[in-house]
């Protein structure tokens, strides 16, 4: 599957209400173990909303129960794309402020 089906799947999936979960799964791992950019391996987060900026970008926001699995990669919270042109129109388009929501991140797409 392409990523673009993907997008629209998820993009679709979110308008009609659906709840939506995904994980970076890794056969091995130690319990709460962190994989890229922070995200805890075989753990499930859910995809609670998905943008697509002027630009292009494709965002996506996920949200962690479990404490300790916060996204620490691009557009992670402080995160220098916030501050960019991109960032000013990415605040507008997903509503944030730029405080921290405990649990939540957003992420860009494949």
């Amino acid at each position: 599957m392409h990523s673009g089906d993907v997008w629209r799947r998820v993009t679709a999936c979110l308008a009609k209400g659906c709840i939506i979960a995904c994980q970076s799964k890794h056969k091995g791992a130690q319990h709460n173990a962190h994989g890229f950019g922070g995200i805890l391996l075989n753990r499930v987060y859910s995809i609670t909303a998905a943008k697509t900026l002027p630009g292009g970008t494709q965002l996506l926001k996920l949200h962690c129960p479990w404490e300790g699995g916060d996204w620490q990669g691009a557009w992670a919270p402080g995160a220098a794309e916030w501050q960019s042109e991109e960032g000013a129109a990415a605040r507008q388009a997903c509503g944030w402020d730029g405080s921290a929501e405990p649990g939540a991140c957003w992420m860009s797409f494949w």
